[in-house]
């Protein structure tokens, strides 16, 4: 074989290597891509997850100390009744969105499982196709509800400070 057979051969091995070397460096870029797409979305779950607790525990602490004043033998009459009473309706409503969400993400969490094991048991793409379309609806609906939550949270809060402002006033 000629010299410049070989070195044909030994160009066209090293174009071919480069190619594999590109085609290989994508798929590594793409894979980190998708890994880091699923770490951001766990670490976004987490969050909701956290502040939809937060908001639950806030809420709840409203009505534990609006009940501590109505149940108190000390109080005879409530001043402001209607920013009181108004302020543990938001808290209620808090409360019951985000337990709302809580059995959303219950039931979210069990249909992605189910997915899984569809997907390892062979399943029909239509079966896994109709669980994903029910999850992405349940996502939704959460993203849809926790600003509710939120809201009526901190209408709440913000009522609770006013009422104890306003019923409290001589004192300052």
């Amino acid at each position: 074989m000629s010299i410049l057979k070989r070195l044909a051969i030994i160009i066209n091995k090293a174009q071919r290597g480069a190619r594999m070397s590109e085609e290989n460096k994508s798929v590594d870029e793409f894979e980190d891509a998708k890994d880091s797409m699923v770490r951001w979305q766990q670490n976004a779950l987490e969050r909701r997850t956290s502040a939809n607790s937060h908001f639950l525990t806030y809420a709840a602490a409203i009505l534990a100390l609006q009940t501590a004043v109505v149940i108190d033998k000390d109080t005879i009459v409530i001043g402001w009744p209607i920013t009181f009473i108004v302020g543990g309706a938001f808290a209620i409503v808090s409360l019951v969105l985000g337990s709302l969400v809580v059995l959303i993400r219950l039931r979210d969490a069990r249909l992605t499982a189910r997915i899984a094991r569809y997907r390892l048991s062979k399943r029909t793409p239509g079966e896994i196709q109709d669980l994903r379309e029910s999850t992405t609806c349940l996502g939704k609906a959460t993203n849809v509800i926790i600003p509710f939550q939120v809201v009526s949270f901190s209408v709440s809060a913000i009522l609770f400070c006013i009422w104890v402002v306003g019923s409290h006033w001589s004192k300052f």
